[in-house]
């Protein structure tokens, strides 16, 4: 038991430095917010500032305030929904600019680090070899890299989580916990636990044969997972309006692993001082999952291993993790293989699949299943084939040979390098006017995605007026044409209701409605 309080201790103090860190001094407040003002991170605090300011609904994750009338849940963001329900709960103790993303990348630091160590520790009861084999999983370019662009797919920890269970306990019990926190954090590690599961299952079932209880097994985490789905808002849009663009883009390459280029708020990152870039011309964040120069010599070393012993290997053993291996990397590619920028082959499919694949719009993610277990495997492996001293020897150089050549991306990511810097403010007094005498801001063109989104950012993260436009991950396409074609008629009617200030969205919306409204009483302002 001292030895559990001991390493909780060390890792919750290392990740308090971490995030400290990778944010800075003037970001790691709960109540500063510019750090956050871009890409993905501006629309993960606009919800979650609209849903907590606004009164308790049910399903408890609806957000109609933001977005009116399409649909709008914390769910269809990165906000993280399981804290930001938790710190809703207690908002009359916090202040009315809190937000819990620094106390996020904390949580996700300290428990990266943690279960990656009882993985290690689970298959070499070792103290010290597990201990340093957790920073091949805090210093993962893939990790590392998604704190400055999706802040709640930092919860790969998750993942690990899944692989944990799977090794150490493999309880339906603790995968249906799994499963269901992983649908209070982001669906995409639903699908990757659930999917974990089904394969493990499976594997049962070539086992024993027993099909009822396969199927039982299976429909289990569902009969928890549907009704917490709908309690936390997943079904406030359409079915329809589920799948989105992207499943052939947003996919991983045979060459992920090996190339070491991402991008990020500054532009191009390049993680290794040893390797070439690969010329990847799409989709750099969702390819990206370099595993570093340590981590591929750890995956060169597994190989080599498992074939000079492989007359000695049981593979019905292993098949379970063999299968999620091959299918999470099968379906990470998508229909399209890629050879860095060249398509080797194309599968095609019928519109019907691909519209249902397309739920999953960014495969490339899968492929963390596959980058986690070789580091685990590869890591276990040199324990396994040597003996402790050594195994701790090399383990060591790895780790050194892994922070040498991945230190060129992980600067970018010190004293917030890669989140924004810039002061976003909207000082114009007509901001204040909008705020105390409309109810509503909405556009001439309502569409998720505003153009205008990130130049209101100073004035949307107040969350003080409601919005008709929104930037969401899904949304409602029925009830968001609806809602913008109900604007035309007004404007064709000259029928412009009180409580709504309209962003006009281009210089041809401007000059039409000029001759629409002649001599109405409706004025125009040139605000920059």
């Amino acid at each position: 038991m001292k030895n559990t309080y001991k390493i909780i201790s060390i890792y919750t103090l290392l990740s308090l430095l971490l995030t400290y860190f990778i944010l800075g001094s003037n970001n790691i407040s709960p109540v500063s917010d510019e750090w956050m003002l871009h890409g993905d991170a501006a629309q993960d605090l606009v919800v979650w500032r609209y849903f907590f300011s606004d009164e308790w609904r049910f399903p408890i994750g609806l957000n109609p305030n933001y977005g009116s009338g399409q649909g709008s849940s914390i769910i269809y963001s990165g906000s993280v929904p399981l804290l930001a329900i938790f710190f809703k709960t207690i908002k009359n103790f916090l202040p009315g600019n809190f937000h819990f993303f620094s106390i996020w990348i904390f949580i996700c630091f300290l428990f990266q680090s943690l279960f990656s160590y009882l993985i290690i520790k689970k298959f070499t009861k070792d103290n010290t070899y597990a201990l340093i084999a957790s920073i091949f999983f805090i210093t993962a370019p893939v990790f590392i890299k998604t704190a400055g662009i999706h802040i709640a797919l930092f919860g790969q920890w998750l993942v690990l989580l899944s692989v944990y269970i799977l090794s150490a306990h493999n309880k339906k019990s603790y995968w249906v916990f799994v499963i269901l926190l992983s649908s209070s954090v982001h669906f995409y590690f639903t699908i990757i636990s659930y999917g974990m599961y089904f394969i493990f299952k499976f594997d049962e079932f070539i086992k024993n044969k027993n099909f009822f209880n396969f199927i039982k097994d299976l429909l289990i985490p569902i009969y928890f997972l549907l009704p917490l789905m709908y309690i936390l808002g997943y079904f406030s849009v359409s079915l329809q309006s589920i799948p989105g663009y992207g499943f052939d883009y947003y996919k991983a390459n045979l060459l992920s692993l090996f190339n070491p280029t991402a991008s990020n708020l500054n532009g191009m990152v390049e993680w290794s001082r040893i390797l070439p870039s690969i010329d990847i011309k799409h989709n750099l964040n969702e390819s990206f999952h370099y595993i570093g120069l340590g981590g591929l010599i750890l995956f060169f070393l597994l190989i080599t291993i498992l074939l000079k012993d492989i007359k000695k290997i049981d593979f019905t053993k292993f098949r379970a993790i063999i299968l999620i291996f091959i299918i999470f990397f099968l379906m990470a590619l998508s229909n399209k293989i890629s050879f860095g920028d060249k398509l080797l082959f194309e599968i095609p499919l019928n519109k019907y699949i691909y519209g249902f694949f397309s739920i999953f719009r960014a495969p490339g993610r899968f492929l963390w299943v596959c980058y986690y277990l070789i580091l685990i495997y590869g890591i276990v492996i040199i324990y396994k084939s040597f003996n402790e001293k050594k195994s701790i020897f090399i383990l060591s150089a790895l780790l050194i040979v892994q922070i040498a050549d991945s230190s060129r991306g992980l600067r970018e990511y010190i004293n917030g390098k890669s989140f924004n810097s810039e002061k976003i403010i909207l000082d114009d007094p007509i901001w204040k006017k909008v705020e105390n005498n409309y109810e509503i801001l909405s556009s001439t063109l309502i569409k998720n995605q505003f153009n205008e989104f990130y130049n209101l950012l100073g004035f949307l993260k107040k969350a003080s007026t409601k919005t008709e436009f929104a930037y969401m991950g899904r949304f409602d396409r029925h009830k968001m044409i609806s809602q913008r074609y109900s604007n035309y008629n007004n404007f064709f009617s000259k029928k412009l209701p009180d409580n709504k200030f309209y962003i006009i969205s281009n210089t041809g919306h401007l000059k039409h409605l000029k001759v629409l409204l002649d001599n109405e009483n409706v004025g125009f302002v040139l605000r920059k």
